[in-house]
């Protein structure tokens, strides 16, 4: 634990060392930018959570935009467009050297001398034939005969049943996600004396699938209020199983439950993001195990 804030804390050193110098190392003789680099080099090496990758990827960004200035600053030969230097010879142009603002006149006379470097629009043709209007034909209505629906019909009976299976389906699956994926969250949890990384917890390295089958097993603890997702200091989302999680039961409990504040987010990962996190957070096992066939 102590490693851990040491490594947070000389992150967090070097930041303010950059942004203290940020003037001196954008200049381009300046080579204290490289050096930034390969101490924040040497602190990455000791990344172990994923709070200090974050220090890591704040303090990347920073020496990103400060090499992105430092270029700007590079001079060269090359011809480059000057917002301003352009301004000021349009009106050098039209004024003609003297003082004041540019004039519908100013701007007619600029328009005219570069009227030959565009090629001029297509003209408006006429259209083929005219536009006589005729007699419209009065259409006879045409009287819809009502159809009276049957309930007892079959294609009704058979989208009830689909229904009922699908609740059925759901109520199996939240019922496995108690029983096998709420355990493992209270057991990491009891180790860690805390709430744990939330994509820690649902990533599974060797499996794309398993990853979002996971996010949405948890999204069934969520939902019924067995297990809670909040941010850290680092703005990051962890997870921990709530009273109710823990005890097991909600019975007789939800009428306090359905007081509780709740927010709804839409929750998605694709597979570059997918690889990023177990590269990021060095993910080596998955934490929740695979369903039994």
């Amino acid at each position: 634990m102590a490693d851990a804030q040491n490594v947070k804390a000389a992150y967090r050193q070097l930041a303010d060392e950059v942004k203290e110098k940020e003037d001196d190392l954008i200049q381009p003789k300046s080579e204290a930018l490289v050096d930034v680099v390969s101490r924040a080099n040497d602190l990455f090496e000791k990344v172990e959570t994923a709070n200090e990758g974050a220090e890591d990827s704040k303090l990347m960004a920073h020496i990103a935009y400060i090499g992105r200035k430092k270029v700007q600053e590079v001079k060269t030969d090359a011809v480059y467009f000057s917002p301003s230097e352009f301004v000021q010879k349009l009106s050098d142009y039209t004024l003609q050297g003297e003082e004041g603002v540019l004039q519908s006149e100013h701007w007619t006379m600029l328009g005219k001398a570069v009227q030959n470097f565009f090629k001029r629009p297509p003209t408006c043709t006429f259209l083929l034939g005219s536009f006589a209007k005729e007699a419209q034909q009065k259409k006879e209505r045409v009287k819809r005969v009502r159809v009276e629906k049957d309930d007892n019909s079959k294609d009704k009976s058979t989208a009830v049943k689909k229904i009922a299976n699908d609740d059925e389906t759901l109520e199996t699956t939240a019922h496995d996600v108690s029983k096998r994926v709420l355990p493992q969250l209270i057991k990491l949890c009891d180790h860690s004396k805390g709430p744990i990384d939330y994509y820690e917890f649902v990533v599974d390295p060797d499996s794309f699938g398993r990853t979002v089958e996971n996010m949405f097993h948890v999204s069934f603890l969520i939902r019924d209020g067995l297990a809670e997702i909040s941010l850290d200091s680092d703005h990051l989302p962890v997870i921990r199983p709530t009273k109710y999680g823990r005890s097991g039961t909600l019975e007789g409990r939800e009428k306090e439950l359905l007081e509780l504040p709740r927010h709804q987010v839409v929750n998605y990962i694709t597979i570059q993001q997918w690889r990023e996190l177990i590269e990021t957070f060095k993910i080596k096992k998955a934490r929740i195990p695979p369903r039994k066939s």
